[in-house]
């Protein structure tokens, strides 16, 4: 469905044509970052699409039924973006498929090039924030680099070649939320940075758990600093950084966990500033305006309610320190946008508000220009290329206008309808602008509009600079210690203080505490109690590339009418028992239980447990393989029992991954003896 609209056409375009770091002649340039090549969501091109229809296929390049939550890039004629695949995860049939994925298509055709399948594990994050973050690409080397919701950071050639990887979760302590925020990486120089709530070993593991900005070496993947601007997070978030210069300083800016935004010396990671907005935490991005920072939240205002919730602010990020009282040059409340980026074009902001409200607003001095409403809710970014502001809405709107500083034309607007559920598409990603074209994926389908030819630009040449970086704090060590070869064995004797945990354990400080005289436990065990935060949580033993190991520990549980979950994971396999429910089950992606193995098995209250974990790869006719994952639970007291109690194959194995303990906190649970050996021959 398409309407041709007309509302407050005015003259003036002009001024608004030319964008900090653009000038200079049209061209059909890259995507390469999700807010576009200027950070700011603005492109450099002429000839785009000014209208099209999706029911007669005007203006329609083409049509993919590739369809994601996340904003394409666009690199050396190839459109790159993280989804998850189609299958039915209430399907019981299906369920056991559905998986994530990196997809690669032919930017002009449409065409797949290549898909990269992998399995969604240890995390409680459903089906449909799969593939939140957007990839990003590295122009000086072609690679692609992807930051999925369970914790993979994902090193790419532009031909699919898995050069490194990461895991976020295991190796650093990782911290979701339930939702899936997810942060996208952002390339600087010869350096690949991204942010996440962690807490992970040493000093670093002491609380409260803080956004945390890591910068890796693009090339390899090893840390070259991590940075904690931020106080106390409020909430998991998924804004993401600009990084410009800003009073002769290389800054990355950001939102923060705190409430605030931050900045930071992006080439070594120094804060540099923080100002404090809200009383959750930011999920809008930045934009930056000469020696200033834009950026909106949708949440209560720490210092008023006056005037409702949201906040457009500009801050001198030339301070330095906490300036949130000294760094304001401007805001507007009552604005509430916590979701959206600001467009920034010449000296007017473009920001869409949660209800779908487009303001125009000046730069300069925070002056309102005009409202325009483009629908009901505002999730994706507005991008402006070629005159044009091209802006989506959740509900399947895509509009096309032209703005002046004194008010928009509707060029264009249509309505996606859902091919895979009833009702209306859903757009959470921002356009892309490429090859004289514009892309955008919705939950369905990804789309090419264009009304001229497919156009790639000139590649110049890229230095690639390689710089010295400042270490960072003393107290903070870049390598995680090492637990020796296998065996290992954990009966906790040798911990000192009443909140020891082993120094390799990720996210185990405070989740589980050394405690004396248990019942059945000779010496120390350790506890875990209902507290503050997730009740679920992970603790983590080793490297995130072991495999062919067997994983046993002493289990109990106490309580009456609540009783905790308690389990072993081997290679992101959980045994998991799940003595409220009186039940065993065998998971790898809580959000679903792909692989739907549950049993009965009553485990009394104040009676030790021993467990054991193994999991074989097999190889067979699939491109994957199998997994067989096996399971005994026994009495402790009691000789090892001779059969498995619980057993499944999975089609899609997990390769590898870390050794680990699982706990559900609905009361007190205790681990002993902890082993992990080397899987026999």
């Amino acid at each position: 469905m398409r309407r041709h609209l007309g509302v407050r056409r005015h003259s003036g375009l002009a001024a608004l044509l030319v964008t900090a770091g653009l000038i200079g002649p049209a061209s059909a340039g890259e995507w390469t970052y999700w807010r576009g090549p200027s950070m700011s969501g603005v492109a450099e091109a002429t000839g785009l699409v000014e209208n099209w229809d999706i029911e007669t296929g005007e203006n329609v390049v083409w049509e993919s039924p590739e369809g994601g939550r996340a904003t394409p890039i666009a690199m050396n004629g190839r459109l790159y973006f993280n989804s998850r695949t189609t299958d039915d995860v209430a399907d019981p049939e299906q369920v056991i498929h559905s998986r994530q994925q990196v997809v690669c298509l032919d930017a002009k055709t449409g065409e797949v090039v290549w898909r990269d399948l992998f399995n969604v594990a240890k995390t409680d994050i459903p089906a449909p924030r799969v593939g939140w973050a957007s990839p990003v690409g590295d122009p000086a080397t072609g690679n692609v680099y992807v930051h999925t919701v369970d914790g993979l950071l994902i090193s790419y050639s532009g031909d699919g070649e898995r050069l490194w990887q990461l895991d976020l979760y295991e190796e650093l302590g990782k911290i979701s939320g339930y939702g899936g925020r997810t942060v996208t990486p952002i390339i600087d120089e010869d350096r690949l940075i991204v942010s996440f709530l962690e807490l992970n070993w040493g000093d670093g593991a002491k609380p409260p758990p803080k956004q945390t900005f890591y910068a890796f070496n693009k090339f390899d993947g090893t840390i070259l600093w991590r940075s904690q601007p931020g106080g106390k997070a409020l909430d998991t978030i998924y804004t993401n950084p600009a990084i410009g210069e800003i009073g002769g300083v290389r800054q990355l800016v950001s939102g923060n966990t705190d409430g605030g935004a931050c900045g930071i010396d992006a080439r070594t990671g120094e804060p540099l500033w923080t100002f404090r907005m809200s009383k959750r935490g930011l999920n809008s991005s930045p934009v930056i305006h000469g020696d200033h920072v834009i950026i909106s939240h949708g949440e209560d205002n720490i210092d008023t309610v006056a005037k409702g919730l949201g906040r457009v602010q500009c801050i001198d990020a030339t301070l330095r320190g906490d300036i949130t009282e000294t760094g304001s040059v401007w805001r507007i409340d009552g604005i509430k946008a916590g979701y959206t980026a600001a467009t920034l074009v010449g000296d007017v902001v473009y920001i869409v508000s949660d209800i779908g409200g487009l303001h125009a607003i000046d730069a300069n001095d925070g002056t309102e220009l005009w409202k325009f409403q483009v629908g009901t809710v505002g999730k994706g970014s507005p991008v402006f290329a070629d005159g044009k502001l091209y802006v989506p809405e959740t509900n399947g709107r895509f509009w096309i206008l032209e703005p002046t500083r004194e008010g928009v034309e509707v060029l264009d607007q249509d309505e996606l309808q859902g091919t895979t559920v009833p009702g209306t598409d859903e757009i959470y990603a921002s356009p892309a602008v490429a090859y004289g074209h514009v892309y955008m994926v919705t939950r369905d389908r990804t789309l090419c509009l264009g009304s001229g030819d497919f156009v790639m630009p000139e590649k110049p040449d890229v230095a690639i600079t390689v710089l010295p970086y400042n270490p960072t704090p003393a107290t903070y060590d870049r390598v995680r210690p090492d637990n020796g070869p296998l065996p290992w064995s954990y009966d906790f004797d040798d911990l000192k203080g009443p909140v020891a945990v082993p120094p390799a354990w990720v996210n185990a400080f405070l989740k589980v505490k050394p405690t004396a005289d248990v019942k059945g436990a000779e010496g120390l065990c350790m506890k875990s109690s209902p507290g503050p935060g997730k009740p679920s949580f992970d603790v983590f033993l080793g490297p995130s590339t072991m495999t062919d190991y067997v994983i046993e520990a002493d289990v109990m549980v106490e309580g009456r009418r609540r009783l905790s979950t308690v389990g072993v994971t081997n290679q992101k396999y959980t045994l998991m028992l799940k003595a409220n429910q009186a039940k065993l089950d065998i998971v790898t992606w809580q959000a679903h239980l792909r692989l739907g193995s549950s049993q009965r098995f009553r485990a009394r209250a104040g009676k030790w447990y021993r467990m054991k974990l193994d999991v074989e790869i097999i190889e067979d006719d699939s491109d994957d393989g199998a997994a067989i994952v096996r399971g005994k639970v026994w009495p402790r007291d009691e000789d090892e029992p001779a059969d498995w109690t619980i057993e499944c194959t999975d089609p899609h194995p997990n390769p590898q991954g870390s050794p680990g303990l699982y706990t559900y906190r609905l009361a007190d649970s205790y681990i002993d003896n902890v082993t992990v050996t080397a899987e026999a021959d």
